[in-house]
C-alpha cells in the first residue's frame, strides 16, 4: 500500500473539471493509501497523456537522492561564546577557517541538527554544495531545493498549503522535489486513470472523463482563456475587494476596492467603458469557457479615439502578482489595443500598442457624464460636462470640467 501522489498541476486540471465524479474521486484519493503500481502522476506534454513513476523506481530514487537545501532567509547563529553550547552539540568550530556566515541563496546540505533548549528553535550544521565551508543557521531560514525543479516548473508548483515546505505534489510534504524530473514514463489517460480509482466506473464514464480532461487541459494551457471582458453592473462587482484573490500587489492595495458601488456609475452607465479581468487559478470550465469566483487582475477598457483616430485603450493594470502585468500587455497586443506602458496614476504617461510608443491624447465619448459620485481615475480623469467626453489631456476640455482625482467620490474643477 502506498499514498497516491498527484502533482498540483494535475490537481488544478481536475478541479477545473467541476463536478465530474471521476475527477472528484481522484482528488479525494490523493494522499490516501492505495494498491498502486504507478504513482507520482503529473500532466503530460499533450492533452491525451499523463506521466508517472513506478512505485519500485520511486523507492529507489528516494533512497538514493541527496537532499539539498537553499537558504532563503536570515537566521545565522552568530560566532559568540554564548552560542558555544549549540556549536558543540553540532560539532562546529567557529574559529575554523572554513566557518562562515551563510548568505541567502546558498545551496547546500544539512549535516546535523539540534534544538535550542533556550529558544526552542532548530539550528542546523549547513555545508555549502560546491565547497567545504560550513555554518550554523536556523532551519526555518532554509527550504528543500532541486535545481531541475526550480528551472522547469517555476513558482506555480509551490504548494502554499504545505506549512512552508516546497512540494510539487498535491496535499503532501514528504516527497523529494527531484522526483518529478527523474524516471518519468508517459501513458494514455484512459489506461492510467482506472488505477487511481477505488470505485467502479463504466467505459462510458471513463470516456466522458477523458474527453472533458482534454478540453480542460487545452483551455488551461491557453493563458488568455482566463481573461474576460465585462461591462455594466459587472464592473461594480469586480471592483469589490471580496472578489479579489487575497494577497498583496496593486490589486489588493487599490483605493477603490471598498467604496460604494455608486462611485463606478461613470463606468456602468456608459457604453464605451468595459473592464478586462483575469480570473484566478481556482475556476472551472463550462462550454469551453473559464470562469471563477475571484480575480487576480483588472483594468478599465476604453473605446474612443487616440490622437483623433478610432482606438481602444486599456488603462492602468492592477494585479496581485507583478508577473501578470505582462500577461495583460500581451492580451492587449493580441486584441490590437493600446495600453499604458508604466502602471501609475499619471494621465500623460507613454502608451504603446506593442510596436509604437508615444504620448497621446485619448478621448472617449460619454452618453452620460453627470453620474453623481466619481471614482479615482488614473488616466482619463478629465470629464468635460458640456462636450460629453473624458480625456487624459486637460487642455482640450471646456470650462465645465470635473477632475476625478479624489478617493471620496468627489472631484475638483479644471482650474
Amino acid at each position: 500500500m502506498s499514498k497516491l501522489r498527484i502533482s498540483i498541476k494535475f490537481a488544478n486540471v481536475l478541479r477545473a473539471m467541476g463536478r465530474n465524479k471521476i475527477a472528484m474521486e481522484i482528488l479525494s484519493n490523493a494522499n490516501t493509501e492505495m494498491e498502486l503500481v504507478n504513482n507520482y502522476v503529473d500532466v503530460g506534454a499533450t492533452n491525451d497523456g499523463l506521466i508517472f513513476t513506478t512505485e519500485r523506481k520511486a523507492a529507489e530514487l528516494l533512497n538514493d537522492t541527496k537532499v539539498y537545501h537553499i537558504v532563503t532567509g536570515t537566521g545565522n547563529l552568530l560566532f559568540k561564546n554564548s552560542n558555544r553550547r549549540i556549536f558543540g552539540a553540532l560539532e562546529f568550530d567557529m574559529e575554523s577557517p572554513l566557518a562562515f556566515q551563510i548568505p541567502q541563496g546558498t545551496i547546500g546540505e544539512i549535516l546535523n541538527e539540534v534544538v535550542s533548549k533556550q529558544s526552542g528553535k532548530t539550528y542546523c550544521l549547513f555545508k555549502e554544495k560546491d565547497g567545504d565551508r560550513v555554518g550554523v543557521i536556523n532551519k526555518q531560514a532554509t527550504r528543500p531545493y532541486d535545481q531541475n525543479y526550480y528551472q522547469y516548473y517555476g513558482e506555480n508548483y509551490f504548494n502554499d498549503d504545505c506549512s512552508g515546505s516546497i512540494s510539487p505534489w498535491y496535499n503532501t510534504i514528504d516527497v523529494h522535489v527531484g522526483m518529478i524530473t527523474k524516471s518519468r514514463n508517459p501513458i494514455r489517460i484512459g489506461r492510467l486513470v482506472r488505477t487511481l480509482l477505488k470505485e467502479e466506473y463504466t467505459d462510458s464514464n471513463i470516456e466522458e472523463f477523458v474527453n472533458l480532461y482534454k478540453s480542460t487541459y487545452d483551455v488551461l494551457g491557453d493563458a488568455f482563456k482566463k481573461f474576460d471582458i465585462v461591462q455594466d453592473e459587472e464592473i461594480q462587482h469586480w471592483y469589490k475587494r471580496e472578489n479579489y484573490v487575497e494577497g498583496g500587489g496593486t490589486l489588493n492595495s487599490s483605493c477603490m476596492a471598498e467604496v460604494a458601488k455608486t462611485y463606478f456609475n461613470i463606468y456602468v452607465k456608459n457604453d464605451n467603458v468595459q473592464m478586462v479581468i483575469l480570473y484566478d487559478d481556482e475556476g472551472t470550465i463550462k462550454d469551453e469557457k473559464y470562469t471563477s469566483k475571484k480575480i487576480k487582475g483588472r483594468a478599465i477598457l476604453w473605446h474612443g479615439e487616440i490622437d483623433g483616430e478610432k482606438a481602444t485603450y486599456m488603462d492602468r493594470i492592477y494585479t496581485k502578482n507583478d508577473s501578470d502585468v505582462n500577461l495583460f500587455r500581451e492580451f492587449a497586443k493580441e486584441n490590437g489595443w493600446w495600453y499604458k506602458e508604466h502602471q501609475d496614476m499619471e494621465p500623460g504617461q507613454y502608451i504603446s500598442n506593442g510596436s509604437i510608443r508615444k504620448r497621446a491624447t485619448i478621448k472617449v465619448p460619454l452618453n452620460k457624464v453627470k453620474t453623481g459620485k466619481l471614482p479615482y481615475m488614473d488616466t482619463l480623469c478629465y470629464i468635460d460636462i458640456d462636450g460629453k467626453f473624458c480625456t487624459n489631456t486637460k487642455s482640450i476640455c471646456g470650462d465645465e470640467t470635473r477632475v476625478a482625482r479624489t478617493t471620496h467620490g468627489g472631484w475638483y474643477d479644471n482650474d
